[in-house]
C-alpha cells in the first residue's frame, strides 16, 4: 500500500511539475513574453505565418477540395491523392503574403536573442523548395542549432527537415516533432507552438507532456475571417484564370509556328534567288569571251 502511494505521488509530482497551457489569440507579440534561450518556438506556416492573397492556393481551399472528393465517395487517402496535383499546381503559381507585418520582425528579434525557431507544417516533403522560396520572398527565416541538418525521416508517411522547417505531410505533428528531436539529439526545456488548427496545437501539447517539456500552445485566430468566409466559386474562377494565363502562350506559339516557319522559307528562298542573280551577272561580266578582230 505504501509503495502504491509513493508511486502515485511520483506520478502526481511529474504531471503537475510540467507547465502546459493553450492560449487563443491573434497577437504574435505574446510569444516574446514567454520565450527564452531554453525555448524552441515552432510556427505553422499556412494561415499562421503566411497565406495567399487569393482564395486559390489557401489552406481552406485545399480542405474544401478534400471534402468535395469525400462527398463524392472517396476515402480520405484517395481524396488526398486526387487533390494534391491541383494543389501543387496552385502553390507553384501563387505567392504568399505575411498574415501580420510583425512576423518578420518577431523572427529576427528571436534570432537576435539566441532563441531557436522552426517551421512545423503539414506541407509534404515535395513542397520543400517551393515553400522556402515563398518564405524567403516575404522575409521569413528560422534558426535552429547546428546539429539540425537536412534529414529525411519516416513515420506512417515520409517527412523531411530542411531549411529549418519540418515538412510533416500527413503525419501527426506531435509524433513527427518527437522523432525529429530524438534524431538530432536536441531536447528543449520548453516549447511554444503557434498554429491555426487546435488539433495540431493539442497534438504537440501531448508530445511535449510525454517528454516532460513545458509547453505553451497558441491557437492563432488571425486568419479565422478568411477561413470562415471562403468562397469556392471565387477560387474556381481564379483557378480558371490562372490556367488560361499559363496555357495561352503555348497556344499562341502553336498557332504561330507554321506561319513563322513558312516566312523563314520565303526568306531563304528570296536570298537564294538574289544570290543566284548576282552570281549570273558577275559571271557574265568577268567571264565574257573576247571576240577576235578581223583583219
Amino acid at each position: 500500500m505504501k509503495t502504491l502511494r509513493m508511486y502515485c505521488s511520483i506520478i502526481f509530482i511529474t504531471i503537475f511539475s510540467i507547465n502546459a497551457k493553450i492560449i487563443e489569440t491573434n497577437n504574435f507579440e505574446i510569444i516574446s513574453q514567454y520565450a527564452d534561450k531554453d525555448t524552441l518556438v515552432l510556427f505553422d506556416i499556412d494561415n499562421t505565418l503566411a497565406r495567399p492573397e487569393s482564395e486559390l492556393g489557401s489552406d481552406e481551399w485545399f480542405c474544401y477540395m478534400i471534402d468535395q472528393k469525400i462527398a463524392h465517395g472517396y476515402d480520405k487517402s484517395s481524396a488526398m491523392t486526387a487533390v494534391l496535383p491541383l494543389s501543387y499546381y496552385a502553390l507553384f503559381n501563387v505567392p504568399l503574403v505575411v498574415t501580420d507585418l510583425i512576423v518578420p520582425v518577431l523572427l529576427k528579434n528571436l534570432t537576435t536573442r539566441g532563441i531557436y525557431t522552426m517551421g512545423l507544417t503539414s506541407r509534404g516533403p515535395f513542397l520543400a523548395e517551393r515553400t522556402y522560396d515563398q518564405l524567403i520572398n516575404i522575409d521569413i527565416n528560422f534558426m535552429m542549432p547546428p546539429s539540425a541538418t537536412e534529414t529525411a525521416l519516416q513515420l506512417e508517411n515520409p517527412l523531411l527537415y530542411k531549411y529549418a522547417i519540418l515538412f510533416v505531410g500527413n503525419n501527426d505533428k506531435g509524433d513527427a516533432l518527437l522523432l525529429f528531436l530524438d534524431t538530432i539529439g536536441y531536447h528543449p526545456s520548453s516549447i511554444i507552438f503557434i498554429d491555426d488548427k487546435m488539433s495540431h496545437v493539442q497534438s504537440v501539447e501531448k508530445a511535449a507532456i510525454s517528454r516532460n517539456i513545458n509547453y505553451i500552445g497558441i491557437r492563432y485566430s488571425g486568419c479565422d475571417t478568411y477561413i470562415n468566409h471562403f468562397d469556392p466559386a471565387k477560387a474556381d474562377m481564379q483557378l480558371h484564370q490562372l490556367q488560361q494565363k499559363n496555357r495561352k502562350p503555348a497556344q499562341q506559339y502553336k498557332n504561330s509556328t507554321p506561319t513563322n516557319a513558312l516566312s523563314c522559307w520565303y526568306y531563304y528562298l528570296l536570298l537564294f534567288l538574289i544570290a543566284s542573280l548576282v552570281f549570273v551577272l558577275l559571271s557574265q561580266f568577268f567571264f565574257k569571251p573576247h571576240r577576235k578582230h578581223r583583219k
